[in-house]
């Protein structure tokens, strides 16, 4: 019997285990005794352990897996945008493929390699990107019968950027929570941590202070302050300085008086 707290706000969950929560799938091996606590805290080192996997700028993948281009005997003027890749997984994503258009509002999928069409007649409605193979592109203008666009791999990766362009792009994506971008995100993160250090730092420097006052207190009761002591040693010093010159003053007169009554 057990139950699972999340202290963040402190939600209590009661199941089997493996349980899983939070994307986190949590198992225990051995026998557990009552009053056994475990704390699983996933991303507590996350921040310190990040480091740099590149140090080359020519490692960056910054093209695009893709490219597309136009039949130079197309009769319009339309264009084809850059493919974007919708499933990287797709087995099937770097096969070569023609939009062989059959009219302006319908385009056959054929395959460049063998010429088979893998898909016919299908409706295109203009401003409307065109999905196949785990990719998306989009015509820009208006196709007319027997313009052909292609979509083929990028096996030589020149002359297309696309993945750093989606890289760049991704500051200004809300893709933190609450729809935040990264930009945002990464500042609230700053000045959050910001303020709690701020605010531990404060919290750290009166705690000081109290326990200095402390020890000032317990000091002034039972320590020994060395210049007190140093003034009340010249203090008794003097006081033993003038106790001697009342006896020799004494001795004094005493042996005076003894010296006039023996003569």
């Amino acid at each position: 019997d057990f139950a699972i707290t999340r202290t963040s706000d402190q939600s209590q969950f009661n199941s089997s285990i493996p349980i899983t929560i939070d994307g986190m799938q949590i198992s225990i091996a051995g026998s557990p005794a009552a009053g056994d606590t475990f704390r699983v805290s996933p991303v507590r080192r996350a921040a310190a352990t990040i480091e740099s996997q590149l140090t080359n700028g020519n490692s960056l993948a910054l093209s695009n897996p893709l490219r597309s281009s136009g039949n130079v005997d197309n009769a319009s003027d339309a264009s084809i945008g850059a493919p974007e890749i919708d499933n990287i997984n797709n087995p099937a994503l770097r096969d070569a493929i023609d939009i062989h258009f059959t009219s302006s509002t319908t385009f056959d999928l054929v395959d460049s390699n063998t010429g088979s069409v893998v898909s016919a007649g299908v409706a295109y409605t203009p401003n409307t990107a065109i999905s196949y193979n785990g990719w998306q592109v989009e015509i820009d203008g208006v196709p007319q019968t027997d313009d052909v666009f292609s979509v083929l791999a990028n096996s030589t990766a020149t002359g297309n950027n696309e993945n750093g362009l989606s890289l760049a792009a991704m500051q200004l994506s809300p893709e933190m929570t609450g729809g935040a971008t990264f930009n945002e995100g990464y500042s609230a993160l700053v000045s959050r941590v910001g303020g709690q250090a701020r605010t531990l730092q404060t919290r750290t420097d009166a705690l000081d202070n109290m326990r200095l006052n402390a020890i000032e207190q317990q000091q002034s009761i039972s320590g020994v302050n060395l210049d007190e002591e140093a003034i009340n040693l010249t203090r008794y010093e003097q006081a033993y300085q003038a106790s001697a010159q009342i006896i020799s003053t004494a001795d004094v007169l005493f042996q005076t008086i003894l010296g006039a009554v023996g003569r």
